[in-house]
């Protein structure tokens, strides 16, 4: 048709492999029959190019993780990813969360500041009520690479107007949440075990300073005195995918990246109601 004639001709300005994709399944979705060509025309070289990358089509594979984060190997992203899309009972639901804009809302390369109540205000401000959520940290543990993080539906609480010692704003979790644990060829992956509605918490101390932690004390990721950047005893979770019962204790944390779903471009309601 011409409206897809039209389509196929915008996709040559269109460099962002997300909105390629949109464009294409819309496009699709409008015809009565599917098109078996996905190869538009180059109008300058009269040849169709391939959207698919070089090594893709080689064989080679390539993840095509829906995040462009710097943390995570391919290899990881292609694991996780699976992973993921295998939390979700619903496929319309899962297909939402893999095609949404996501942001990387917080990051952090210098990831050992403590007792630092500014960080933390900032910290909490930047992911206040923001999700769903993904939280990866990278750093050394004797010797080696680590990655660690957690998924998350539900999102983070939002920030409120005082803090008080002691304090605890739950992280709710759902069905699907899950965290991960990547080393070497260890690659782990975990759902909570006694607090199926307790994916986290953001606690407060006495020096208006504080700390995220997720599943129980897996992962800490603290700006207070009060606790340590590390990743833990997984006592609060299960391997699903294996008999794991602990991790390394002397970790060294190095970077963090936290991204979570643009719900404002989505413009439906949260995934979390779904």
């Amino acid at each position: 048709t011409i409206a897809m004639i039209e389509d196929l001709v915008l996709l040559k300005n269109v460099k962002k492999r997300s909105t390629l994709s949109k464009l294409i399944l819309d496009v699709t979705r409008a015809e009565e029959t599917v098109p078996v060509c996905l190869y538009p025309f180059e109008l300058e070289s009269e040849q169709a190019k391939s959207l698919m990358p070089n090594d893709y089509l080689d064989g080679k594979g390539r993840s095509f993780f829906f995040l462009n984060t710097k943390i995570l190997h391919n290899k990881h992203k292609q694991v996780l990813e699976a992973k993921l899309k295998q939390r979700f009972d619903d496929d319309t639901v899962a297909e939402q969360l893999f095609t949404s804009d996501w942001k990387l809302i917080y990051k952090e390369q210098n990831a050992s500041v403590q007792n630092n109540p500014t960080k933390f205000q900032q910290f909490f401000k930047a992911i206040s009520g923001k999700g769903p959520f993904l939280f990866i940290i990278s750093g050394e543990s004797e010797g080696r690479r680590v990655v660690a993080g957690g998924f998350n539906v539900e999102p983070f609480p939002q920030m409120p107007d005082s803090f008080q010692n002691g304090q605890q704003l739950k992280i709710k979790s759902t069905a699907e949440s899950m965290y991960f644990y990547y080393s070497n060829n260890e690659l782990h992956h975990f759902e909570l075990r006694n607090k199926p509605d307790n994916f986290g918490s953001i606690y407060f101390d006495y020096a208006n300073s504080g700390a995220c932690l997720l599943g129980g004390y897996f992962i800490t990721y603290s700006f207070s005195t009060s606790y340590s950047n590390n990743i833990g005893s997984p006592s609060s979770i299960k391997c699903i995918d294996g008999n794991i019962t602990s991790v390394p204790h002397s970790f060294s944390m190095s970077a963090i990246e936290i991204w979570a779903m643009d719900q404002e471009r989505l413009g439906t309601s949260d995934l979390a109601d779904k």
